[in-house]
């Protein structure tokens, strides 16, 4: 039977234990291409179509993801795997547009 163990540390100050560093990022490898829509000496912003028209009605979502507690477990063979206790929430919106208002 494995047991668990909670920390009692609050994972928003980090872990309760110094790992070994993790040592300097590895430099990114993305490609930008910045004159995709005009050569950058010619940048300038461009406004929408004329025959484009806003929605009518904008939906928003939106959610977060929050840590509660870093777990761990001890394991009959004597090894530990970690872990995370976690909870999330997510919900939407409508706004809504009166084309007649100022």
């Amino acid at each position: 039977m494995n047991r668990f163990f909670v920390d009692a540390w609050d994972p928003g100050y980090g872990a309760s234990f110094e790992a070994a560093p993790a040592g300097p990022a590895a430099p990114s490898s993305a490609q930008v291409e910045a004159e995709h829509e005009l050569p950058a000496v010619d940048w300038r912003a461009i406004g929408p179509r004329p025959e484009v028209r806003a929605p009518d009605v904008v939906l928003l979502v939106d959610g977060v993801r929050r840590i509660d507690a870093s777990i761990w477990t001890a394991e009959e063979d004597g090894g530990s795997f970690p872990g995370l206790a976690a909870s999330y929430a997510a919900g939407a919106g409508a706004a809504t547009f009166d084309r007649g208002a100022a």
